[in-house]
């Protein structure tokens, strides 16, 4: 379809990405905006990008103007001392401090200091500060291990462009597609002035003075590859999909249950005429997709391919999101205004909740179950300083939308259920009804009836780490007696007394062939695509350290209860359709 869906489905917009990324007919291609991201991440994260897509094999390929960009960066333009700038700029603010202050306080300024003790004090903190600012102002981060990983990538990759073809077509098109609007590359051009006011207004943006054509060079070295290879499904990745000549963002997608909620950039969509110029070009194209590097991360994960570090590093926070930086603790002491003792119950009407417009919380609510995890750590960002006005209804949902949050991949809302609970000088109907939300989430349906448990090992971890809490465990035990008669269809839950749980590996000439736990089977060798271990579409490899770790998330596990003979470290293959059990509160399947 040349239209894209103005509120499309989430769901079918991963798995349309993750049905083109598999198909044998389908390209991947690299725009020099995420190569170059490679230099502004952790080398760990860079890893985890590059060797993902190398598992596409020569499907995935670089055009030959971005790897001439990626080349202009490495060697001419990367900052070999990023956090000095900063350094120089926070030492001389925290000196000016320093020195205003003794110009405006005086004695009667603070209650319990005077103004000479006051300046000692903060002489003695900005001077500890200052020391360990510059102790990291001239860090250099590992710009040559990168390069060293990354332009061996490029040049395995690097489209054989017939460059002088496709920039004598720019040299006679650009002109023309720029004054139409005609995508990609129209915010890139320099733009003129405009006094005619009947004229349409220019697009946003100043433009660059400097290679303004190189999308539309890029886009044509794609375009041709297309027409050669007969390929069906076209994917660019690329991190620019805010400036409106690639890619259509929805304002609205929809959730699973076909909710409309916003998109935070999760979900991009190529524009019509792309769509309409590369399917006219290259005859074989069936889906045209325009990827962020978020949106790939997110495929990548629903595939169970490792992306932690990547995924930690596109949730850095920005300068400019104008909130501050998430706190080590929960700060204050909330405490109960009537002094009543906390009565910890679970109805499943606590699962229905309908957020008001006009209620702060309730958006901060909505957020955490938004799309994108830029709007998900921003919503668990604000929650602290609204939590005291909390009802007992915003606090359970508060926890149901952290565990959803963090399931979608999102950090810092399972920082912040861990900080909240760890913290017991805060009100305990505070700890123990968000608590009951998280658990709810993990373990229940929207019904209140008992579910197959989902939870992150992270989410897992936090919910078992507190459940020895005095205060806590009426709220453990107000979820946890809906499934406490099913129990034997769990390996564990929280509460229990636990031994380590035995695993005995079947292999097969070093293939896997199934894993039990004190003999119980965990896998099959013939399941849907739902449930098999690698969702990549084809046989791999695995650690048994990687495939604890998967047991851990699937079964939501506490830690290091798996113990297994095998070396940690020891690799076999799994088989392409080896998956997990049927399994779960309407399944019948007992697991110990």
């Amino acid at each position: 379809m040349l239209f894209p869906d103005v509120s499309p489905s989430r769901d079918e917009c991963i798995a349309d990405v993750a049905s083109a990324l598999q198909d044998e007919h389908g390209h991947i291609y690299l725009d020099a905006s995420v190569l170059i991201h490679c230099y502004e991440m952790s080398a760990p994260a860079s890893e985890d990008l590059l060797g993902a897509l190398e598992r596409y094999g020569a499907r995935v390929a670089v055009p030959a103007w971005a790897a001439k960009e990626t080349w202009e960066y490495a060697t001419s333009r990367i900052n070999r001392r990023p956090l000095k700038p900063l350094a120089d700029r926070l030492r001389r603010d925290l000196q000016r401090f320093q020195t205003e202050t003794t110009r405006y306080i005086d004695d009667d300024t603070l209650r319990d200091l005077s103004k000479d003790e006051y300046q000692q004090e903060l002489g003695t903190a900005l001077d500890t500060a200052i020391t360990l600012i510059q102790r990291v102002a001239d860090h250099q981060p590992k710009t040559d291990q990168t390069t060293a990983r990354l332009l061996p990538f490029i040049d395995a990759h690097r489209l054989k462009s017939d460059l002088i073809q496709v920039v004598e077509e720019v040299a006679r098109t650009a002109p023309t597609r720029i004054a139409h609007r005609m995508p990609p590359g129209f915010a890139d051009a320099p733009q003129e002035e405009v006094d005619d006011e009947s004229r349409a207004p220019a697009p946003k943006g100043k433009g660059k003075a400097q290679n303004p054509h190189g999308d539309l060079i890029i886009w044509l070295e794609i375009l041709a590859d297309c027409v050669a290879t007969n390929a069906e499904q076209l994917v660019l990745i690329t991190r620019d999909t805010t400036k409106a000549d690639w890619a259509f963002v929805p304002k609205k997608i929809r959730d699973e249950r076909g909710r409309p909620q916003e998109n935070g950039g999760l979900v991009t969509l190529p524009l019509p005429l792309l769509v309409h110029e590369a399917t006219q070009r290259c005859q074989t194209l069936k889906r045209v997709h325009i990827v962020s590097v978020e949106m790939l991360a997110h495929v990548l994960r629903t595939m169970r391919v490792e992306v932690s570090h990547l995924a930690a590093a596109l949730q850095a926070r920005e300068d400019d999101d104008g909130q501050p930086p998430p706190p080590d603790s929960i700060g204050g002491v909330f405490r109960s205004p009537d002094g009543q003792p906390y009565l910890a119950e679970f109805r499943s009407g606590d699962m229905a909740y309908d957020p008001q417009e006009d209620n702060d919380l309730d958006q901060l609510i909505l957020g955490l179950t938004g799309e994108g995890w830029k709007v998900q750590n921003q919503a668990a960002r604000g929650l602290e300083p609204l939590l005291p006005a909390a009802t007992r209804s915003q606090k359970i949902q508060i926890g149901r939308g952290l565990v959803a949050a963090a399931n979608d991949g999102a950090l810092e809302p399972a920082e912040f259920l861990e900080k909240l609970l760890a913290q017991d000088t805060l009100d305990t109907a505070l700890r123990g009804d968000v608590l009951i939300g998280a658990l709810a989430e993990v373990y229940l349906a929207e019904t209140g009836e008992p579910k197959k448990p989902v939870a992150t090992r992270a989410i897992a971890a936090t919910l078992y780490r507190h459940e020895r809490d005095a205060a806590l465990q009426p709220a453990y035990q107000a979820v946890l007696e809906r499934i406490t008669a099913q129990s034997r269809k769990y390996l564990t839950l929280p509460l229990e007394s636990r031994s380590p749980i035995s695993l005995d590996l079947a292999l097969e000439r070093d293939v896997l062939r199934g894993i039990s736990a004190n003999g119980v089977p965990l896998l099959e060798e013939d399941a849907p695509p739902s449930r098999i271990i690698q969702r990549s579409g084809q046989d791999a490899t695995i650690t048994t350290d990687e495939l604890i770790e998967l047991l851990n998330e699937e079964f939501v596990l506490p830690p290091d209860i798996l113990a297994t003979d095998s070396p940690r470290s020891a690799s076999f293959t799994a088989p392409e359709l080896l998956g997990f059990v049927t399994w779960g509160p309407q399944t019948g399947t007992l697991l110990r």
